[in-house]
């Protein structure tokens, strides 16, 4: 599997594919959506089907998509194309209510401009 990174810079404004299977995807989404952008929304603890699969390949369309860690493992094996991840630090997340709010206010204070 390819190991490279992209800067969240450059693909800010890249249409993209979010895909999330996490308890509370809404501040992931937040963080990374644009307004072309599709969300793909999966259950907590998901196990992928060759069914999603498939409907992510369709989709994609040579957009990147960007997951979570835990759904990229999950993932990683499908020969899906350009697939990547935001790695998140647990520590982030012990307050998540405080990430949150600062992911948050971020999206609100940066999108006045």
């Amino acid at each position: 599997s390819n190991n490279k990174t992209l800067d969240l810079k450059e693909i800010e404004n890249s249409e993209k594919i979010i895909i999330a299977g996490i308890a509370n995807p809404k501040p992931f989404f937040n963080y990374l959506k644009n307004n072309n952008d599709q969300i793909i929304t999966f259950p907590d603890h998901h196990h992928f089907t060759e069914n999603d699969i498939q409907n992510i390949k369709n989709q994609s369309n040579n957009k990147i998509i960007i997951t979570t860690e835990k759904d990229y493992v999950r993932l990683k094996n499908s020969k899906i194309d350009n697939l990547f991840y935001l790695p998140i630090k647990s520590k982030i997340i012990k307050d998540e209510t405080n990430f949150n709010q600062k992911i948050l206010n971020y999206v609100e204070s940066s999108s006045r401009n």
